[in-house]
């Protein structure tokens, strides 16, 4: 599946999901129609991830509210909202439907969110949680998106001398998360401050703690000099060969970007 836009660059998509050794899948994800070519001019493309919490009730049905309150929040937008503020008003949405869906069933539950758009040549995303972006280039992995876990207190504090390097690794609230979709106060994000613009070659992946937490970024980086459908593929057996114990639930969306 490809898609041509007005600005001459061939998106090309791919995803591959995995329950691992879970229960449940917990992961959901959306990609906005590759071929409307009146919404691609006036939205771009818009690819979304959330990670229902683990050990969290019903954190299923939170990444199934937060990915649709998104998506259909940032396609209602007002037509002079820049890309960002688009971004901004959609994961704003989402937080406060899961925060009302947890008050009203009595349930502590919530889910990381990423999301990626496509515009004009240029890409733009937000964040918040532990899920991740990356951009693949010339060979290279790069992360676009911060951790909202602890561990990036613990890196402040580490930093500005208040604790050693070993209370801050030792830490056993490291990777428990400061932000997510659901919660109800002190509600943090990253947007990005500018945006990349594409060029042939690259490509966008998206993905859930599942797979970083179990492949190092030159694995994962091996497998993205495939096509987007391929590379999905390849991180997912990857993934699966470590035979990690239990294993979390893995989901990657990719997109390639290839310039005529």
């Amino acid at each position: 599946m490809r898609m041509k836009d007005v600005y001459k660059i061939y998106l090309t998509p791919g995803n591959a999901q995995h329950i691992g050794s879970r229960e449940e899948q917990q992961d959901a994800f959306y990609f906005s129609d590759f071929f409307d070519a009146h919404s691609i001019q006036d939205q771009g493309i818009l690819a979304v991830l959330a990670d229902g919490m683990g050990g969290h009730d019903m954190g299923k049905t939170a990444a199934s509210i937060a990915i649709e309150t998104f998506a259909d929040n940032y396609g209602l937008a007002e037509p002079q909202d820049t890309v960002p503020n688009r971004l901004t008003k959609a994961i704003t949405a989402a937080n406060q439907a899961v925060s009302k869906f947890a008050l009203e069933a009595n349930v502590d539950t919530g889910s990381t969110l990423i999301a990626a758009v496509i515009k004009d040549g240029l890409l733009y995303w937000i964040g918040t949680g532990d899920s991740r972006i990356y951009l693949w280039c010339q060979g290279q992995l790069i992360t676009l998106t911060n951790d909202f876990t602890y561990a990036r207190s613990l890196e402040k504090l580490l930093a500005e001398d208040y604790i050693s390097e070993d209370e801050a690794m030792k830490d056993t609230q490291r990777h428990c998360l400061s932000s997510y979709i659901g919660v109800r106060d002190n509600f943090k994000f990253d947007v990005c401050p500018k945006p990349i613009f594409l060029k042939q070659g690259y490509k966008v992946l998206l993905s859930s703690d599942g797979l970083f937490g179990t492949l190092c970024e030159a694995e994962i980086s091996e497998a993205m000099s495939s096509p987007p459908q391929q590379a999905a593929d390849q991180l997912i057996a990857k993934t699966l060969i470590k035979n990690k114990p239990y294993q979390d639930n893995v989901t990657v969306l990719i997109i390639g970007c290839e310039v005529p």
